[in-house]
């Protein structure tokens, strides 16, 4: 198996990759926000919302419906 990637360095590459998704989602959210900022624009979506922002009551709800939709990963 020429060029394959065991499994302990896959791991580790799909964390590295994710990681960067989401610096590179946080640096376009952070723009956004700056923009919307600049102009006075109206934010009306919750993404750029904490989670110590949420009741703990919505958070749970809204985590339930996010593994109902996705699922979840036994490791």
């Amino acid at each position: 198996m020429a060029g394959s990637i065991p499994a302990s360095a896959l791991k580790y590459k799909i964390m590295y990759e994710t990681l960067e998704h989401w610096k590179q989602y946080k640096q376009e959210k952070d723009l956004q926000t700056k923009i919307a900022k600049e102009f006075s624009l109206p934010v009306s979506d919750n993404s750029s919302k904490l989670v110590t922002d949420y009741a703990k009551k919505e958070f749970d709800e809204w985590m339930k419906d996010l593994i109902a939709r996705n699922g979840t990963t036994e490791y």
